[in-house]
């Protein structure tokens, strides 16, 4: 009887330890799914995923998204109303926390997540990202890695993936997953 009950518990911390992994990772195919919506209304500035109003600001409104990342703790759609700047960006926040280690880990799975995408766009199938993942190690508070659709097509010329790890202050973490259109510095949106 103590055998099994040791197995049993045994099975039940590793299924444990299993689904706390999984959390870490998003699932490559619903993540795919949802990238590829989030890219398909990028040429419309993420309108058709913008659900209610969270905030006004002078130069910019945030909206909550209608599409979800597996894993994220929020997802947002920034409308930026300067006269210099019309753009908008959707942006997932991955991790928000004070564990120095995880938001590393969700860091490297998302940039990884977005390395292996695939999309079928009108016109094209089995478009992926390029771009490589900036290494994080113990002492760095900051990451960014870019990535752009492997695409010739000009109305995605300007769109950007974006995975940043940003530690902000003493035990303050943060992963974000940005899509957005990034201009050269010396044009104007």
């Amino acid at each position: 009887m103590k055998k099994n009950l040791t197995a049993f518990l045994f099975a039940l911390l590793c299924t444990s330890v299993c689904f706390a992994q999984l959390s870490i990772s998003p699932s490559n195919a619903e993540f795919a799914k949802n990238v590829e919506l989030i890219v398909r209304d990028y040429p419309d500035k993420f309108i058709h995923l913008q659900k209610e109003l969270i905030s006004t600001e002078t130069n910019y409104v945030v909206y909550s998204s209608s599409v979800k990342i597996p894993g994220a703790t929020g997802c947002v759609i920034h409308h930026y109303r300067a006269d210099f700047n019309s753009s908008a960006n959707w942006q997932a926040t991955m991790y928000d926390g004070d564990d120095a280690e995880m938001p590393k880990k969700i860091y490297r799975n998302t940039c990884k997540s977005i390395q292996h995408t695939k999309l079928s766009l009108t016109g094209y199938a089995g478009i992926g990202f390029t771009g490589n993942m900036v290494n994080v190690t113990n002492d760095i508070s900051f990451a960014e890695s870019v990535y752009q659709l492997n695409l010739k097509d000009i109305l995605y010329e300007d769109f950007y993936a974006e995975v940043e790890l940003v530690n902000s202050g003493p035990f303050t973490w943060m992963v974000r997953l940005n899509f957005f259109n990034k201009k050269k510095d010396e044009e104007r949106y």
